[in-house]
């Protein structure tokens, strides 16, 4: 029976040493299934020199977990694996992805705010960016329908926006965004004083973060991530995803703390980085084994999937 392993991004930029693709093969041969997502293609098409990376698939060959093959997998929980053509498929990418990617990593970033990393943007600058990114995405959908579809859908959704933002603004407006930082910095701080948590099993990790909340936050995340919500649930790659950048942000990776410190577009671009490693662990849960070679990502997705109760097992490639 063949096993299906995820690969990080962090192992597709390393399959120039021979070391990694030949451990690759040799996996292969004894039947594992190497298998990479749209994510990989979209930070490919994000990079400098994606024809790099065409070259490095082209030496592996993976199966291809597309757009629209991960909607059926959250689905059906079933869906057939097909090897990847990657100039087509970057191509695609290029052309579809990089715009909506920047959109949406406008809106993200503001929101950052909550984890104490980006404390620059007030309320008005979250709300103005999060109503622009949802204004240009109803744009995107509208651009390839008919006129009359997009004259007179346009005219509903512009009413519909009117009102939606101006709930939007109402709700932010309510948020103390400021005392929300600093509760989370509080409980990152009570975290990091626990001392090395790299020497704390990584299935003890998310206990170990969890209970320096105080007692009613501790509640209330429970309720929204019980341990298990992922166990037998077809649709968990977001909340897997999400589960792990707010541990990620509260300190359960050793020296994730760096990312809140320098410049304004340096923590911009680290947060960007780790949202995507993130964005892999949760659609790796789909298959039998994550494999990266950033031992940060090995801990954090090996905690995670414990704590969840996610199937999947997180393995470290160690790179000679």
């Amino acid at each position: 029976m063949s096993t299906t392993a995820y690969l990080d991004e962090n192992v597709l930029g390393s399959l120039d040493n021979q070391s990694v693709l030949q451990a690759l093969t040799e996996m292969r041969e004894l039947g594992l299934l190497p298998v990479i997502s749209h994510h990989h293609l979209t930070e490919i098409c994000l990079g400098p020199k994606p024809e790099l990376y065409i070259e490095r698939l082209r030496k592996l060959n993976p199966l291809f977990l597309s757009l629209e093959k991960s909607a059926i997998l959250a689905r059906d929980g079933k869906v057939g694996l097909a090897g990847i053509d990657p100039d087509a498929e970057i191509s695609w990418h290029k052309e579809h992805l990089s715009d909506l990617e920047r959109i949406f990593f406008r809106s993200l970033y503001p929101m950052l705010k909550m984890s104490g990393g980006l404390v620059g943007n007030d309320t008005k600058q979250i709300s103005d960016d999060f109503i622009y990114s949802m204004r240009t995405i109803v744009s995107e959908a509208l651009k390839d329908t008919g006129f009359v579809v997009k004259f007179i859908g346009g005219l509903i959704f512009r009413v519909k926006l009117w009102s939606a933002e101006r709930e939007i603004r109402k709700s932010f407006a309510s948020i103390d965004f400021a005392g929300e930082a600093q509760k989370f910095l509080q409980i990152r701080k009570k975290v990091v004083d626990l001392g090395n948590i790299s020497q704390i099993a990584p299935e003890a990790v998310i206990d170990a973060v969890v209970n320096q909340f105080d007692e009613n936050h501790r509640r209330e995340f429970i309720i929204q991530f019980p341990r298990n919500f992922a166990k037998g649930k077809l649709d968990r790659a977001n909340d897997l995803a999400a589960f792990a950048f707010t541990m990620f942000n509260l300190g359960a990776v050793s020296g994730s703390g760096k990312v809140l410190r320098g410049k304004m577009d340096d923590k911009k671009q680290a947060y960007r980085a780790q949202f995507l490693d993130c964005l892999h662990i949760g659609k790796a849960s789909y298959f039998d084994a994550f494999v990266t070679s950033d031992a940060g990502a090995h801990r954090l997705a090996a905690a995670i999937y414990s704590y969840a109760g996610a199937p999947t097992k997180a393995y470290k490639l160690e790179l000679l």
